[in-house]
């Protein structure tokens, strides 16, 4: 048996900077699977079970909104979230663009308590 078939998974697109926070609150019964780009994240939703998908707006490039149309759409049974960890005008532009292409959950983390 495979490891990601006994814990739950869930992939990120997210700054290197905010992996160790991610792991942190994933906790021991989930499983993170770090990516550069959505076409990894969505790569690790079609070779795996994953159960939900972080994506930081700053991590995401203007020409991978199409692929995060394709995760949402495509995967519905996947909770596709954006986490903002910045308040600036790139994440707050890219944010919209997030919520126009199908994401319509966020977490901040720029606060203490925005994993709650």
């Amino acid at each position: 048996m495979e490891l990601y078939d006994s814990l739950k998974t869930v992939a990120t697109v997210v700054e290197p900077m905010l992996r160790s926070q991610v792991d942190a609150a994933v906790g021991d019964e989930y499983e993170a699977v770090h990516t550069n780009s959505m076409g990894e994240a969505l790569r690790a939703v079609r070779e795996r079970p994953v159960s939900a998908v972080f994506v930081s707006p700053r991590c995401v490039k203007r020409d991978e909104l199409p692929r995060v149309a394709t995760l949402v759409e495509g995967f519905p049974g996947v909770s596709t979230v954006a986490v903002v960890s910045r308040h600036d005008r790139t994440s707050s532009e890219r944010l919209l663009e997030l919520g126009a292409f199908g994401i319509r959950r966020m977490v901040d983390i720029s606060a203490y308590d925005g994993w709650r």
